[in-house]
């Protein structure tokens, strides 16, 4: 008997701030049966602000996906995601956390769902050029390395 999450898809579009991951994820999910998610993992754990009005301001056509989200937890947040859009194949997410892919992946692949990571590459040069010009701070190349150090430490399976 054929799984019943088998014909559904959950790629993470990890990467660096500023690496035009947002771009990719938001492509990639460009499809009928696609839904772009945005970076999931904040609705769970913000880390700013932003994340937090975000939710707030969300429009009303869209409280009941994201309450039953929240509601069914980080556990079961993708399940509950394609359990309100039945028509949903695929979920792009954003989320950049590789601890937050780790356990997701793991969830996932337990409950029978097809698991994909895309990493977005941006060279230390190009990096650096969108972090100086989006941060006070000039010190690129610790998050730099230790992102990816992270990233390829806990994820295997990575193109």
């Amino acid at each position: 008997m054929r799984d019943r999450h088998s014909a559904k898809k959950v790629v993470f579009v990890g990467g660096t701030p500023f690496s035009g991951s947002t771009a990719i994820h938001l492509m990639l999910a460009n499809d009928v049966k696609g839904f772009a998610c945005g970076e999931l993992d904040k609705l769970f754990c913000p880390t700013s602000e932003s994340h937090v009005r975000r939710l707030k301001d969300c429009p009303k056509e869209a409280y009941p996906i994201w309450r039953n989200v929240l509601r069914a937890g980080k556990e079961r947040a993708y399940v509950a995601v394609f359990d309100e859009l039945p028509d949903v194949e695929l979920i792009v997410d954003s989320s950049k956390n590789p601890f937050w892919i780790r356990e997701q992946t793991r969830l996932l692949r337990n409950a029978g769902f097809e698991v994909r990571h895309l990493l977005i590459w941006k060279t230390p040069l190009e990096f650096a050029s969108s972090w100086k010009k989006r941060r006070e701070l000039t010190e690129w190349s610790e998050p730099w390395i230790g992102y990816h150090r992270i990233y390829a430490t806990l994820l295997d399976d990575w193109v």
